[in-house]
């Protein structure tokens, strides 16, 4: 609700270009999304557990007939995750790409002064207006480069590693248990309990 929030009360959104935390300045907004995501995927958790779970011969004759049901339950949990993760960032994305779309035009200008300043290089100049010439194009193309690169979801690389990491060690379970994998993992779960056990 935070970006309708912000519409509401007339509230703009500004990107800076070049910020450190390389999300144009909206890490922060990431994070705080990213943490929903993860209280929201606390269902899923407990889902995966249990399908690592059931297949051990002591859970699986009291919870057999729940297999199927978690297997689906679990992808359920896992859509709403991923979706309480990115549907409230879809208003930051359109906001996001509307401010590139428009400084994409400074890029468009920059590049002809860029193919202007090289072509000049080309001309015979003293050392002094070389060495300008050098400091424009230099800083010129680092505009550019950075307004190219805009990112148009505010995500930085650690929290999508992160996100990504965690939906596929939740779909691990499912896969496994979807393929027949589970039964060897039950056994060695076995094994381990009964060795722990002294058994």
């Amino acid at each position: 609700m935070l970006g309708r929030l912000m519409s509401k009360a007339n509230m703009n959104l500004r990107i800076m270009p070049g910020h450190l935390d390389t999300v144009v300045g909206l890490k922060p907004v990431g994070i705080f999304y990213f943490q929903q995501a993860m209280i929201v995927g606390i269902p899923a958790m407990f889902l995966a557990i249990w399908l690592v779970l059931i297949p051990h011969p002591y859970f699986l004759r009291l919870y057999a007939g729940w297999r199927e049901q978690y297997r689906w339950l679990l992808v359920l949990a896992i859509l709403f995750e991923v979706l309480s993760f990115m549907v409230p960032l879809w208003w930051f994305h359109r906001e996001m790409s509307k401010q590139k779309r428009s400084l994409l035009k400074e890029a468009d200008q920059l590049s002809v002064e860029i193919a202007e300043i090289q072509r000049q290089l080309t001309e015979d100049r003293s050392s002094d207006e070389v060495k300008v010439l050098k400091d424009r194009l230099e800083d010129k193309t680092a505009r550019y480069l950075v307004l190219e690169e805009l990112p148009v979801w505010p995500i930085d690389f650690k929290t999508k590693r992160l996100f990504s990491i965690s939906n596929a060690a939740l779909l691990v379970p499912v896969a496994s248990d979807y393929l027949g994998l589970s039964k060897p993992w039950a056994e060695f779960l076995k094994g381990s309990l009964e060795n722990m056990g002294g058994h």
